[in-house]
């Protein structure tokens, strides 16, 4: 009899399915909020991330600076043989070689001779011009440095093509008609 019992199925009723749709809907709603919960602390987690990364380049890019500026204090400490020392021998703490070495190179990528080299030679290239050609040289940054600027410029040089074309026209005809004399 016991074993008539397990082989049996269990016959579907209605109020069976009653009885799990709740529960199914109700795991549902957990399944539901909990993603909600996931997504928005994912989304804190990716903005803690970009403001993170942000902070990185800013404080980077500072000790990139502090670092051109030690390396500015001991060329002028090597270079000073006054009393008077920037950089007194008892500083509080001062950087080691290994925390220098660190920016060391960024330091030297940032200087890029060539670049320095170029900025010299168009400064005294600047110097150099006469004040008609340093109006014209200023102008002519003004124009192609702003979008605005060039094609305002080209609609001011188209108009003048067509202007001077038209006069040119206009003188062509006037001229190979007959000239009438009044009497």
């Amino acid at each position: 009899k016991d074993s008539s019992v397990q082989t049996k199925p269990i016959p579907f009723t209605p109020s069976a399915d009653t009885s799990i749709l709740p529960i199914v809907t109700s795991q549902r709603d957990r399944f539901r909020q909990r993603n909600a919960e996931l997504e928005e602390e994912l989304r804190k987690q990716f903005q803690t991330i970009s403001e993170l990364r942000a902070e990185i380049r800013g404080l980077q890019s500072d000790n990139l600076k502090l670092y051109e500026k030690v390396r500015y204090m001991q060329s002028y400490r090597e270079n000073s043989h006054s009393t008077l020392d920037p950089l007194p021998a008892s500083s509080v703490s001062a950087p080691s070689a290994s925390e220098l070495s660190k920016y060391s190179a960024r330091y030297e990528e940032a200087m890029n001779p060539f670049e320095a080299f170029r900025g010299r030679e168009a400064a005294r290239a600047y110097s150099n011009l006469n004040p008609f050609e340093r109006g014209v040289f200023v102008l002519t940054r003004v124009i192609l440095g702003n979008r605005r600027a060039r094609n305002a410029f080209i609609v001011y040089a188209i108009a003048l093509h067509v202007l001077v074309m038209f006069t040119l026209y206009e003188c062509a005809v006037s001229s190979s008609a007959p000239v009438r004399t009044q009497p």
